[in-house]
């Protein structure tokens, strides 16, 4: 079984930074460093896609403006108008 499958059924597999291999998170610190880790890649892409989709809408004359028609993107809407 793969660290991927077993962090989707709750396991709390963490990876230290610049240290090789996989280990059971321990605490406070190990959680949130996990989780600041996965800051470090969500936020940027929501901001890119956040200014993807206005200069799109801009220069189609909102024509083309996914998060604003497309309801399948309506998730992704949510968390892009929730960033500042």
């Amino acid at each position: 079984m793969l660290v991927r499958d077993l962090r989707y059924q709750g396991l709390f597999i963490v990876s230290q930074s610049g240290k090789p291999g996989y280990k059971f998170a321990s605490g406070y610190q190990d959680i949130s460093e996990h989780f600041k880790h996965f800051m470090k890649y969500i936020l940027p892409m929501l901001q890119k896609v956040k200014i993807l989709n206005e200069k799109i809408s801009q220069q189609s004359h909102n024509e083309i403006n996914l998060l604003e028609k497309d309801v399948t993107l309506k998730q992704m809407k949510e968390l892009v108008t929730s960033i500042i």
